[in-house]
């Protein structure tokens, strides 16, 4: 009776050392394949093993001091993203390979409270009236109500109300900039500073709607982790800030400092208007010539 169960014992052992071993297999053959939340990690899509973790750090500025400016211009500029220059501020439409549009990492970046919103007004903006991720959702997203069909509710004013729609960042064409260009005369040099950027959105009338402002030094932080295509080189991988830094952009003045304080679209247009943007832009550049003797 002894030997018996013995035997027995030995197969249950058996049973357990077998199952043991099975479980050891899959964790070395299909642990790696699966990653959390039972995904497959996709394969590599580059022909060598990327070592370099993509995370930027923020260039300062150089050191300005108030007393070594000895000439400062102050304008606003449109960045019109249907140009095919600037088409890296606008693609891809949906985020995707890691890469998501300007305008998409800014609208993020707003409603997570990382960049704070403020009061576009028509002149100019001081950053003193702040809009809060709530509000811009009552503003910006779309809500669809139905009426209810029952014949019992019919006539009664009774709705069902959909969820809202969020904001199709797809619909924002243009950005306006607000820059200061200025002489340091501690580097001898022209320099420019971006102060602000303000978002328009085409609405279905196709007007052009302002959306708010953003404290440009403050959106920096967001922007120099987001990477965008590199035209020249995929193995260089650029962010936002370096496209702004860079001036990899085309634009054109719509406003300049001045005792009327008003845009050029408000004394000349068509022509006339283009006309007295580029003589904006060519004082700018004499200031500079203006620097050096030759």
């Amino acid at each position: 009776m002894f030997n018996f169960y013995l035997v027995k014992g030995d197969n249950i052992m058996k049973k357990i050392k077998i199952s043991f071993l099975v479980i050891i297999l899959n964790l070395i053959f299909f642990t790696p394949v699966f990653s959390q939340g039972g995904l497959i990690d996709p394969p590599n899509h580059d022909p060598y093993e990327r070592q370099h973790n993509f995370k930027h750090q923020i260039l300062n500025y150089s050191p300005l001091r108030e007393a070594d400016v000895m000439w400062q211009k102050r304008v606003w500029r449109n960045i019109d993203l249907r140009q095919k220059i600037n088409h890296p501020f606008y693609y891809p439409i949906e985020p995707a390979n890691g890469r998501a549009s300007f305008m998409h990492v800014l609208w993020q970046a707003v409603l997570q409270g990382q960049v704070k919103a403020y009061e576009y007004t028509y002149a100019d903006s001081e950053f003193d009236v702040i809009i809060s991720p709530d509000q811009l959702r009552i503003l910006l997203e779309t809500k669809d109500s139905t009426e209810i069909t029952d014949d019992d509710l019919v006539g009664t004013g009774v709705y069902e109300q959909s969820p809202p729609i969020p904001f199709n960042t797809s619909t924002v064409y243009r950005f306006t900039v607000k820059e200061d260009w200025f002489i340091d005369k501690q580097r001898s040099v022209m320099d420019v500073r971006i102060i602000g950027i303000a978002p328009f959105y085409l609405d279905d009338k196709g007007r052009q709607i302002a959306m708010f402002w953003v404290y440009f030094p403050e959106l920096r932080k967001v922007i120099t982790e987001s990477p965008v295509y590199n035209r020249y080189n995929d193995t260089k991988r650029l962010t936002y800030d370096d496209l702004f830094a860079k001036r990899f952009f085309d634009s054109y003045i719509i406003k300049e400092s001045s005792v009327y304080d008003r845009y050029i679209s408000e004394y000349t247009v068509g022509l006339d208007g283009l006309l007295e943007a580029e003589k904006i832009k060519e004082e700018i550049f004499i200031k500079e010539h203006d620097l050096w003797e030759f």
